[in-house]
């Protein structure tokens, strides 16, 4: 096995932690380092071989005026090849109970054999049991003078503090692309492999940080001959940008052919979708000047990471998260396998965001010729009509509810005509009908789609009745948040405080209210009608319509 052939021999060998080498080797010359330590770190960050090169040092019969090991010494050459009984190597995941404690405190009193120090290092030590816990406390409190524990774990908060504040704490983070790249050039180079920069910055990127799986997949590159795509078994920043531009142009079209010749690559869409949680995390991190949290820092990719910083605000990254956070969540139970990504794609195109930067051109204008297009992301400057203090377009002379105004004279009775006040008010409110439409488009554009076929019938008493032409808007409309959200921007601008619907029959000559005419038939029709094909259906609704 690679890593276990190239782990570092000294602590020079290690990269990419410096203030801890410097620290460790300073307390070993100085002959005052601590009894107990707290190696923390994600896996494959070099918890263990940074414990085993401590374990050598304070043992090294001929250590080095810098604290490095000598690596020829009797406990040295031990140390390296597994042979020193002084050194004890416990895995916490299988042996957390406290009857293993027990036997550990019970070995404790023994002096070392050869070495100077016995030194127990207990990998994954958050894995022990509480009881487990209380007896390593009373063990660690007063240690032998010969004796040295080393507890690592990547999981620090399910360390008791009681245990913690017995050690000092040593914290190791992911290591970065390219010191990654150095190891593995050197790798490669003692392997006599020829192998690309750009496929070493893949796997070191497909690694996340961790030096042990860069290594490994290395080593799946030199020993099986495969490619770096098939080993890595993930795709390029280059896929995540273009998916990325792609919901940056609106481009609805390309991003689902994209991705489903991801599918039929092979590729893992869930292992996909959680990389591209990362990117655009990294798309975040950029935005806020910390670049250097972002493990792919070559040139190439952080001009790109800053170009779509540049376009989108924090609120809508954030929002690009939380739903493909949610759809590599619904990946367990889809149907088929690009289904939640191409949902998550689709909803943030389907709908027009209130966190773009820009307003493309065309939008909210219905005579455009590219009004039923996905609206991108962003866009050219575009002006928006005069907002009061109500938050809506401040429009002119808004109706006055006097109580009972009748606004459909169909619905009135026979008596009406339309040439009365009524009817003359009802082509006033219809108009700003449009307008609260186009408003409430901002916010949930699924239920604008269907307020679009809704008509005003009726104002009675700050109430407004809609007529709708399909029980499935009714039931839409008269959802809780639905209701709501309608009911709160006529509030503020008309004072209409409730919304009530009835369900009319389109016909070639009238429009029929189902509550007067019980001959009608009020369920055929509902959902066969083609203008239903039309309408845009919210997550929320495909997930319905899926279960039934």
């Amino acid at each position: 096995m690679f890593y276990r052939k190239y782990r570092p021999q000294t602590f020079k060998d290690l990269i990419g932690i410096e203030n801890i080498k410097t620290t460790i080797t300073k307390q070993i010359v100085d002959n005052k380092f601590a009894h107990a330590y707290l190696l923390i770190g994600p896996r494959g960050t070099g918890k263990t071989t940074l414990a085993r090169l401590f374990a050598k040092a304070v043992n090294c019969t001929s250590l080095g005026k810098d604290g490095e090991p000598c690596n020829k010494c009797d406990t040295c050459v031990g140390v390296n090849n597994g042979s020193l009984i002084d050194l004890i190597e416990i895995d916490a995941a299988s042996n957390r109970g406290i009857d293993d404690i027990r036997d550990l405190r019970e070995g404790v009193k023994l002096s070392p054999s050869t070495a100077k120090y016995k030194v127990y290092i207990i990998d994954e030590v958050h894995m022990l049991t509480k009881e487990a816990f209380n007896a390593l406390l009373k063990t660690l409190e007063e240690p032998p003078e010969h004796s040295i524990f080393i507890l690592a774990t990547t999981d620090p908060h399910k360390i008791p503090e009681t245990v913690k504040s017995r050690c000092q704490t040593l914290e190791l983070s992911r290591a970065k692309v390219d010191d990654l790249v150095k190891v593995l050039e050197s790798i490669a180079k003692s392997e006599k492999h020829k192998i690309d920069k750009k496929d070493l910055i893949r796997i070191a990127i497909a690694s996340k940080g961790g030096f042990r799986d860069a290594v490994t997949m290395l080593e799946q590159v030199v020993t099986s001959g495969l490619g770096v795509e098939s080993v890595v078994n993930s795709t390029s920043e280059v896929d995540f940008s273009r998916l990325m531009q792609n919901l940056i142009d609106g481009n609805s079209t390309d991003a689902i052919s994209f991705i489903n010749d991801l599918y039929e690559k092979g590729v893992d869409l869930q292992v996909f979708t959680a990389g591209f949680v990362f990117y655009i995390r990294d798309i975040l991190l950029t935005q806020v000047g910390q670049v250097d949290l972002v493990l792919d820092t070559t040139t190439e990719n952080i001009k790109k990471l800053q170009d779509f910083a540049s376009k989108l605000t924090q609120t809508h990254i954030i929002k690009l998260i939380d739903t493909f956070t949610k759809a590599q969540l619904n990946f367990r139970n889809a149907v088929t396998p690009q289904l939640p990504l191409e949902i998550a794609v689709l909803e943030l195109l389907a709908k027009p965001s209130e966190e773009v930067k820009k307003k493309p051109e065309g939008v909210g204008d219905e005579s455009s010729a590219d009004a039923d297009k996905p609206i991108p992301l962003v866009g050219d400057d575009g002006n928006d009509k005069e907002i009061d203090s109500s938050g809506l377009p401040a429009y002119a002379g808004k109706p006055q509810n006097d109580g009972g105004v009748i606004l459909n004279t169909r619905i009135q009775g026979e008596g009406s005509t339309s040439s009365s006040p009524s009817a003359s008010r009802s082509k006033d409110f219809e108009g700003d009908w449009k307008i609260v439409v186009s408003e409430i488009a901002k916010i949930n554009s699924s239920l604008s789609a269907i307020l679009k076929s809704s008509k005003p019938a009726q104002i009675n008493d700050k109430t407004l009745t809609l007529e709708v032409y399909y029980s499935f808007h009714k039931e839409r409309i008269e959802a809780i948040r639905n209701k709501e959200l309608i009911q709160d921007i006529l509030g503020k601008t008309y004072g209409i405080t409730k919304i009530e619907c009835v369900i009319g029959v389109k016909s070639q000559s009238k429009i029929v209210d189902k509550r007067r005419d019980p001959k009608v038939d009020t369920d055929a029709g509902d959902l066969v009608d083609s203008n239903l094909a039309n309408v845009e259906i919210d997550i929320d609704d495909l997930a319905k319509l899926l279960e039934e």
